[in-house]
């Protein structure tokens, strides 16, 4: 069977397929996974019924597929709670499903219930990506999750985290924080996750921090999602702050002090031009930019002698 398989594999020559075949062949890879996946949580507890004296099924997992203790351990649990979920085991026999999204159901039934995060989850996990899933999973283990019994510690903590005030300080928000995902509902993993955050309590602050917000006032201030909650549109305040006094800039270089800074080149027209095609082969260097780099590396020279090895020296 498996020699089967890997020859298969082997010869299909994917190279020369067309986009609709190689869309067609990551399906089928997406469906083989999922099947893989479930025949391995069926010997997983095929190992553990054996009820003898010889490794578990997530110890053979380690020992003989090869995977972290973390990962053998977290799989044996996931393979336990399908056995009480045959739809999701089902949905992941036929590949509709990953094994991603039958770990994050898994933690639903343990959270809440197998039948619970069946009948709410499963829908969702045959539609969306996994770490989407992920997040969704979250909100929805957070939102039906049984009532703490008295004096139960672990719930009580929980709760208190969740009611306590977060202050989420974002430093160069133009940058990783914006959703750059393109399709209507996807969302980029950093902001997901950001925004995930953000859900996890009762009371949250956002404040982003940049000296470029360009980016950030072009968010659309209508986006928000079910699960992740609204986007990281500025819609409460915007704060320009005043530049410290030791602070170089466009303004200082360019308006207030271009004597100190700027020097006129009239030298590289011959040599680079500034409008030139890519095909320009340079021969030369403009005695200017030789001479630029040469005091460069004089000046760093000196700095290194001076002890100032550590410090901040830009060209």
């Amino acid at each position: 069977m498996l020699e089967a398989v890997v020859a298969t594999l082997r010869e299909d020559r994917v190279e020369s397929l067309g986009r609709s075949a190689l869309s067609e062949r990551f399906e089928n890879v997406r469906r083989l996974k999922g099947a893989i996946a479930a025949y391995e949580a069926r010997l997983v507890l095929a190992t553990d019924r054996l009820g003898d004296r010889g490794l578990d099924g997530a110890g053979m997992l380690r020992s003989i597929g090869r995977r972290s203790s973390v990962s053998a351990r977290a799989f044996g649990l996931t393979a336990t709670a399908l056995e009480e979920m045959p739809l999701v085991f089902a949905s992941l026999t036929a590949g509709r499903i990953t094994a991603d999204h039958a770990a994050g159901l898994a933690r639903a039934a343990e959270e809440v219930s197998p039948q619970k995060a069946e009948r709410g989850l499963l829908k969702d996990a045959d539609s969306v990506p996994a770490d989407v899933f992920a997040r969704r999973c979250r909100k929805w283990i957070n939102r039906n999750r049984p009532s703490p019994k008295p004096g139960d510690d672990v719930d009580e903590k929980r709760r208190t985290a969740r009611a306590a005030p977060m202050l989420l300080i974002d430093d160069e928000a133009d940058n990783a924080s914006i959703n750059t995902r393109y399709g209507s509902g996807e969302v980029s993993k950093i902001n997901g996750q950001i925004r995930d955050l953000l859900q996890m309590f009762d009371r949250s602050c956002y404040i982003g921090y940049t000296a470029t917000p360009f980016a950030n006032i072009f968010i659309d201030p209508d986006t928000d999602d079910e699960m992740l909650g609204a986007d990281l549109f500025p819609r409460n305040f915007i704060v320009s702050l005043d530049p410290p006094s030791n602070y170089v800039g466009p303004t200082r270089v360019f308006i207030d002090e271009p004597d100190d800074f700027i020097r006129h080149i009239d030298d590289n027209e011959d040599i680079l031009p500034l409008k030139h095609t890519k095909e320009l082969e340079i021969q030369s260097l403009p005695t200017s930019l030789i001479k630029a780099i040469r005091t460069f590396v004089i000046g760093r020279a000196i700095r290194l002698a001076r002890g100032q090895a550590g410090q901040h020296c830009s060209m």
